[in-house]
């Protein structure tokens, strides 16, 4: 569901960073909404944000809307709801709702779970609704918050590492047992998960398919199969995916010129920026802005 929301309200995206009480020594901080609320003032909820670190929420009571990346979703009590670094996310009521919370930064996490969860697929689901996972998460999160407060009097290094495991074994339950039990997931190939990683980190410079195929080491007919057996369309597509993701994102949030957007995106001029806007999202990009704004019908 497309997010809309009125001009008057419009504020740019605000980059937040991973910023802990002086206390907190590893990368990794565990508290809940109402500590996180009570400590940022209610100015911080306000307008969209793209993090610098992956917050994991865990609804514990009450309901709410939760936007991440143009997707609305409808929070209660038993969901999870994970935000990636890099995302752009929007809060709904954060006074309506409760539960612990876990801010992370990506150096906080092992390679091994990390390579992990990435093989899995589901690196970048973002909301884990109740009923979805095939055990309880109430006992994993029970379990961070006593490493974390008994992390706080551990000397040494034995404490943020004490603190790291319990995230990681959260995070790995969290992505198994996501779906319903017995369901079989195919796990996406390594060079797919490549490619995908490539686009992430290119796509605002180079939209052909053939720049990658030689950063990778491949014919571009190999990423065309990688993508097609792994997401169900062609690398083009991939990339032209991301591109657009982010021009939503800016035309959205941003108060830029659509020449600026153009400009951010590697484009030489912002006609050829809304032609290509135009022929894959429907409209062009100022008409794409005030519909998604709710400044006219459609």
């Amino acid at each position: 569901m497309m997010v809309k929301m009125r001009q008057a309200d419009q504020p740019s995206i605000r980059p937040v960073e991973f910023s802990p009480p002086r206390e907190i020594v590893s990368g990794i901080e565990v508290t809940d909404v109402a500590t996180m609320r009570r400590r940022a003032g209610p100015r911080e909820f306000r307008g969209p944000q793209r993090l610098g670190f992956d917050l994991l929420i865990r609804i514990e009571d009450g309901a709410t809307d939760h936007t991440v990346d143009l997707r609305a979703y409808r929070l209660a009590a038993g969901d999870t709801m994970w935000i990636h670094a890099g995302q752009v996310q929007q809060w709904g009521d954060i006074g309506a709702i409760n539960g612990p919370v876990a801010m992370f930064t990506a150096e906080a996490v092992d390679q091994d779970t990390r390579l992990r969860i990435r093989a899995t697929g589901m690196g970048l689901r973002s909301h884990f609704p109740k009923g979805s996972a095939g055990v309880d998460q109430d006992p994993a999160w029970v379990h961070l918050r006593h490493c974390a407060s008994l992390a706080a009097g551990v000397a040494g290094a034995l404490g943020p590492a004490l603190v790291e495991r319990s995230l990681a074994a959260l995070l790995l339950e969290l992505v198994a047992t996501a779906d319903a039990p017995g369901t079989t997931r195919r796990q996406p190939a390594e060079d797919f998960l490549r490619l995908r990683d490539a686009i992430e980190d290119g796509f605002a410079a180079e939209r052909h398919v053939a720049a990658y195929a030689r950063r990778l080491g491949y014919s571009t007919r190999t990423l065309d199969r990688l993508a097609r057996a792994n997401a169900g369309v062609t690398a083009k597509a991939l990339i032209d995916e991301r591109v657009i993701l982010e021009a939503r994102r800016m035309l959205l949030h941003a108060d830029e010129l659509v020449a600026a957007v153009a400009d951010a995106l590697g484009f030489d001029d912002a006609s050829n920026f809304s032609k290509y806007f135009t022929q894959r999202a429907g409209a062009t990009p100022s008409a794409f802005r005030r519909l998604a704004r709710g400044e006219e019908a459609g």
